[in-house]
């Protein structure tokens, strides 16, 4: 029995194109039961099997199906060794019938250290799927194309966003790739440039500035974005890099509003988090902590889990853990691993590497802090979270070497 006739008799899809978000969504969550459960290499080839009866004829599959691929980048490039990955390409994948096995290959090679010309190959393909006859792959390839973590400052990446917005201007993938370099810049304190402020919509800056230097249509769908149409005119006032306290006021009223959209709130969220500084324990705060601080946590013990509330989770931790404050890091860093199930979508990041990284930095910092017994625990906890997996054989070493410097 083939793999897609398994799985049919199983009940994973009913018909090969009668994919629903909610079948695909409970596809995704059986697939990641099947990971938690020690079988990576089993939920790579459900995971694949299903992408692969995907409709090829209607873009909006990319926002559908955009988490379902992303966790399955996740089980080949996080969870699987190079002897189960190269097992698992060698049994499953079969790039002289399917053009998405081929997709899948190429986007493997974005997780490996290359040199430029390698990279130059990586993105030459890249561009080679975006304009490809099957809609889903084309999306996605654009989207990675456009990514700042990828394409910086590339022409390559300004050609594809502005590509992606002319040709799919109301796809949720399309608001995602635009709101990428915002978060981008902010990271690194960039805001306050002129070229960057223009892309924002600050009245003030001049009209004719261009994102990244890609023709209008890429701007013009960005000014739509609610988040970046409302920004408060104060989010532009600056002190060197950092926001004004009225900046900062208004951005902790806008994360507080309970009735806006989750994406909004996630958006001004990101625009704040370079002003979370935490004091170490005991330390009088400085800054603007004691102002964020409430908010933050505020939206991170909401009970519905969107992302906005996923992201102020990951937050939480990683500043408990800057601040010293580990019961509480401990606290947060389990809620982040814990319930990523619950959660369907990630307008940033892959969800998936997400957990994987906050829980991880959480037992590093413990390690750092010289809290040896502590550090061993919670590797021991997150490699029995995922075992059967490259990361568990990472925990294990991790483990090891704490033990190690604790004698």
């Amino acid at each position: 029995m083939t793999t897609s006739l398994a799985l049919l008799a199983l009940g994973y899809f009913p018909l090969a194109r009668a994919q629903s978000e909610e079948s695909l969504r409970a596809q995704r969550h059986e697939a990641l039961r099947t990971i938690l459960a020690g079988k990576p290499m089993r939920a790579a080839s459900e995971l694949l099997a299903v992408i692969r009866e995907l409709p090829t004829d209607k873009p909006f599959w990319a926002d559908v199906a955009l988490g379902n691929l992303q966790l399955l980048e996740f089980d080949v490039n996080y969870l699987m060794n190079d002897r189960m990955r190269q097992e698992f390409f060698d049994r499953s994948l079969d790039v002289d019938t399917y053009e998405i096995d081929v997709f899948l290959r190429t986007l493997h090679w974005a997780s490996v250290k290359k040199t430029n010309t390698e990279y130059q190959d990586f993105l030459s393909q890249l561009d080679k799927h975006s304009r490809s006859s099957n809609q889903f792959i084309a999306v996605i390839a654009l989207y990675y194309l456009a990514n700042p973590y990828f394409t910086a400052n590339l022409p390559e990446g300004a050609e594809a966003s502005n590509r992606m917005a002319t040709l799919y201007p109301t796809l949720k993938a399309t608001r995602n790739m635009l709101e990428l370099p915002i978060y981008h810049w902010r990271d690194r304190r960039d805001v306050a440039s002129e070229w960057v402020r223009a892309y924002l919509g600050d009245p003030v800056a001049p009209g004719h500035v261009r994102i990244r230097e890609a023709a209008s249509a890429e701007q013009r769908i960005a000014r739509t974005i609610p988040f970046v149409k409302n920004m408060p005119p104060v989010f532009f006032a600056f002190e060197g890099t950092s926001i004004k306290r009225e900046g900062v006021d208004a951005l902790c009223a806008l994360i507080a509003d309970e009735t806006a959209d989750w994406r909004d709130r996630y958006g001004y969220l990101r625009m704040l988090e370079p002003e979370m500084k935490p004091p170490r324990v005991g330390e009088i705060a400085q800054g603007y902590w004691k102002l964020i601080r409430p908010v933050v946590e505020a939206l991170a013990n909401r009970e519905e889990l969107t992302p906005d509330v996923y992201r102020a989770r990951t937050l939480m931790c990683r500043v408990a853990c800057g601040a010293g404050d580990f019961d509480n890091a401990e606290h947060w860093a389990e809620r982040v691993l814990t319930e990523q199930e619950r959660l369907f979508e990630h307008p940033e990041r892959i969800l998936y590497e997400e957990a994987v990284n906050t829980y991880r930095g959480y037992a590093k910092a413990l390690a750092n802090e010289h809290q040896f017994d502590r550090a061993v625990r919670a590797y021991k906890r997150l490699g029995a979270f995922y075992p059967n997996s490259a990361v568990a054989m990472d925990c294990r070493k991790q483990a090891a070497a704490a033990r190690r410097r604790a004698r």
